[in-house]
């Protein structure tokens, strides 16, 4: 885990390590069904917690963690018991 960083230093490294369409979502509490990204895909969370699910089993992960997906890697995503918030970004390898 990083030290804990504010909103906008989060925004700024992501930017620095070529991440892009970055944003600010909520966390629902609902389960995502599973799915595939084309893109190298970022996440942040800011608040609440978020459990994903791959190939290499589940890890939740909560405020100030970071995890990454690489293009095409089959996962499911599912909230915490309350909403909560997370950056999200791609970055487009070319």
């Amino acid at each position: 885990m990083f030290l804990l960083m504010t909103e906008k230093e989060w925004l700024e490294k992501l930017k620095e390590e070529g991440f892009s369409d970055l944003r600010v979502v909520p966390i629902d509490m609902g389960e995502d069904p599973e799915h595939v990204h084309p893109f190298h895909t970022v996440n942040v969370i800011l608040g609440g917690e978020l459990t994903l699910t791959d190939q290499n089993g589940s890890t939740t992960y909560g405020p100030g963690d970071r995890y990454e997906t690489a293009p095409g890697t089959s996962h499911r995503a599912k909230g915490g018991p309350t909403v909560g918030r997370m950056i999200i970004g791609v970055k487009k390898e070319s």
